[in-house]
């Protein structure tokens, strides 16, 4: 398949220990060790250029401006589209990365739409991108997906991609547990290991607390601890 030489993906992503914080179930920092391994190895099977972003090399306040930041820096760059993709939706294929780039263009962006509002992919010619319209969208919300749709001029048409689930918390954990067979060996044993580490700290809480909880006679409902 022949790419856009003027075209290079954005991986905007933090490093697996910043996720961990951020996302503090257990085992995260396995868990997205392994998910940003593999969105650089579904990248790199593009062809396409390509430029990571984590936290280290991330400008400014607030996410907006960070994200605003990177693609600008690969505008700066020389090229005339970027593609932008996370580290936190597994399910996503190389083959919708290059569909992206085979469909974007002046006259249109590309969506891959998350399915809790927001989006896990986004290609866009320079030529749609305004910097402070871009920072002042409402990140990191629900919002994000229309409220990005709407700040184009009515002439730019929006392509969506598949919508995926991103994975951010531990019932995203239990989601992907249904889904085995799209993701990679080495996600699973992470997913498995990280759920597994959680039933086994729920388990040593409940027994350790039970120590100190008086027996009321409660028959139904949970008593309030102090």
């Amino acid at each position: 398949m022949t790419t856009n030489p003027k075209t290079a993906i954005l991986i905007f992503a933090n490093s697996s220990a910043r996720e961990a914080r951020l996302k503090p179930f257990v085992n995260a920092e396995a868990v997205f060790s392994t998910l940003n391994s593999e969105i650089i190895s579904k990248v790199k099977k593009t062809n396409l250029p390509y430029f990571i972003v984590d936290e280290h090399e991330q400008i400014g306040r607030t996410f907006g401006e960070r994200f605003a930041n990177a693609i600008q820096g690969i505008y700066n760059k020389g090229y005339d589209t970027v593609i932008s993709v996370g580290n936190d939706t597994p399910q996503l294929k190389t083959s919708q990365i290059l569909k992206a780039n085979t469909q974007v263009s002046e006259d249109n962006f590309v969506l891959g739409p998350s399915q809790n509002g927001g989006f896990y992919l986004l290609a866009l010619h320079q030529s749609n991108f305004d910097f402070e319209t871009f920072v002042k969208l409402p990140w990191q919300t629900s919002k994000i997906r229309k409220r990005f749709v709407s700040s184009f001029k009515n002439d730019k048409k929006q392509i969506l991609l598949k919508s995926l689930k991103d994975l951010n918390t531990v019932l995203d954990l239990s989601y992907f547990l249904t889904c085995f067979g799209s993701l990679s060996k080495q996600l699973q044993l992470s997913i498995l290991q990280s759920l597994n580490n959680i039933r086994i700290y729920i388990t040593d809480v409940i027994c350790n607390t039970s120590q100190f909880i008086p027996d009321f006679g409660f028959n139904k409902g949970s008593p309030t601890l102090a």
